[in-house]
């Protein structure tokens, strides 16, 4: 799948990451099941006793993240990394978005976040670094 599971769009909106994305997950109410729609929200809007969430691709959480942010001992911008990782065969791929900043003076890059954000999709990716820099403040 191209977005978010439920579970992090449920994540997203508690955090308040904006809600108008084409995609929407919909949970029912009493047990009625949980559903995946590619619709505009107002045919749906009158499900009454529904959770709709919003359910962002990769390119949708993407532009919500900042191109660079401030390193924590102003020494600089840690500018935003996107990894795709695939093994020899190129059946099993992983991605993994970061912020880095490299100066002369650090032999390696300083990682700003030294988070394991592997993913098996670019959106579930991009979703936990909002959610990270948004619990941290730093969005």
């Amino acid at each position: 799948m191209k977005t978010v599971t439920l579970e992090t769009a449920k994540k997203l909106r508690e955090a308040g990451f904006p809600q108008e994305t084409h995609h929407k997950w919909i949970e029912g109410s009493n047990g009625q099941g949980v559903y995946f729609l590619d619709c505009d929200l107002r045919v749906i809007a009158s499900h009454k006793g529904w959770d709709i969430v919003a359910a962002p691709t990769a390119e949708e959480v993407l532009d919500q993240l900042p191109a660079w942010i401030k390193m924590e001992d102003d020494e600089g911008q840690a500018y935003l990394i996107v990894e795709k990782y695939e093994d020899e065969n190129n059946e099993n791929c992983n991605y993994k978005v970061k912020y880095e900043s490299a100066y002369a003076e650090y032999p390696e890059p300083s990682r700003l976040i030294d988070e394991d954000l592997w993913f098996v999709t670019l959106a579930e990716a991009a979703a936990k670094m909002w959610l990270y820099l948004k619990e941290h403040k730093l969005i």
